[in-house]
């Protein structure tokens, strides 16, 4: 009987540590969706602001050909 409880605990044991890894892979895994989302959104900034830059160059410009053309 006692051969077989500590099968059990080993068992059981085995069984945290591989619950402990998958937690700390599954933390690691959000962290890093995390930061990449982060610095995906910074990205998407920076993309909008050249836009708007652009946008207004272009309203400038039409500006300057209306003057041009009167």
């Amino acid at each position: 009987m006692e051969r077989k409880e500590r099968r059990v605990i080993f068992a059981c044991v085995v069984i945290l540590i591989f619950l402990l890894v998958d937690f700390c892979t599954a933390m690691k895994t959000y962290i890093g969706y995390n930061s990449s989302k982060k610095s995906g959104n910074e990205r998407w900034k920076q993309v909008e602001e050249r836009i708007i830059l652009i946008e207004d160059d272009i309203n400038n410009l039409k500006m300057e050909v209306q003057e041009w053309k009167r």
